[in-house]
Order: structure tokens, then sequence, then C-alpha cells
């Protein structure tokens, strides 16, 4: 269907929405659906923007609700993966990957052209905080921030 939208949208610009949380454990994707909306969306060259509860660079659980979130990190890992030529399969490995120092080691791995490709298809994410993500960044990259 991505495709076939991109097609009929021509030179207009066109991109997608990824909804990753809520109020409520219902409005959570599960890492199925969001590998397969991440490789749909690589593979018709629809570039997209995620919303919604991408409060941590890494998947946890939240204490406070005991919803499943996904991590920022993860999401970008996931879509350099598909990028890259990764399937849905290792998407969704990446997605439920809970190990920051496996996700950190990742994106260090990651080589100009790889973070190229997933920054063309993964072109913003949402989060309240604006501070937040950037502090945590530099904490699992080790750097200030």
């Amino acid at each position: 269907a991505l495709t076939a939208l991109a097609r009929h949208a021509g030179d207009r610009p066109l991109g997608a929405k990824l909804r990753c949380g809520g109020v409520r454990a219902e409005l959570f994707p599960s890492t199925e659906q969001v590998a397969s909306f991440i490789t749909a969306c690589v593979a018709a060259g629809v570039p997209f923007k995620a919303t919604a509860g991408l409060h941590q660079a890494v998947r946890h659980t939240s204490p406070e609700t005991g919803f499943t979130h996904h991590g920022y990190l993860n999401l970008l890992l996931a879509t350099a993966t598909a990028a890259n030529g990764g399937d849905r399969v290792a998407v969704r490995r990446v997605l439920e990957t809970e190990d920051s120092a496996e996700l950190t080691s990742r994106a260090l791995a990651l080589t100009g052209d790889e973070s190229a490709a997933a920054r063309r298809a993964l072109v913003s994410y949402g989060s309240c905080s604006t501070a937040a993500p950037v502090r945590e960044a530099g904490l699992l990259l080790g750097s200030p921030s």
C-alpha cells in the first residue's frame, strides 16, 4: 500500500507517522508491528516520523505504568538495519533489545553511509522533553551533555 501511495504522490512530499505509545497499554504497538512499519516505509522509500512513548533511549518497562516502551535508540538502529538491507526479523530483534551496551556499540559502529540511510528514513521523533534524550544519549556514549 505504501508503494502505491508513494507512486501516486509523485513529486509531492509524502511521509508516514508511527505512534509508539500513549496513556493505555493498547496504544503501544508490538515490536512486530513496528518492524513491519519500518520495513514497509524503507522498501517504499517513504520517510517517517515517530511520536508518543519514546521517553528513553532503550526499550524498557515503566515502573509507574507497567507498560513496555520502545526506545528511541532501538528505533534508530532498527531503521538503520532496514535501510541497510536487514529484513523484518532482524529489525524486530533490534527493537526487542534491552541491552544498552549492545545498542551503544551498534550505534558507534555505524558508518557514515549507514547513518545517512537511516536518517533519510527516520526524519524525526517526538519526546516530551528536549533535554532528557540528549542527556541520556551523552551518558550512553560516554560524553558530557
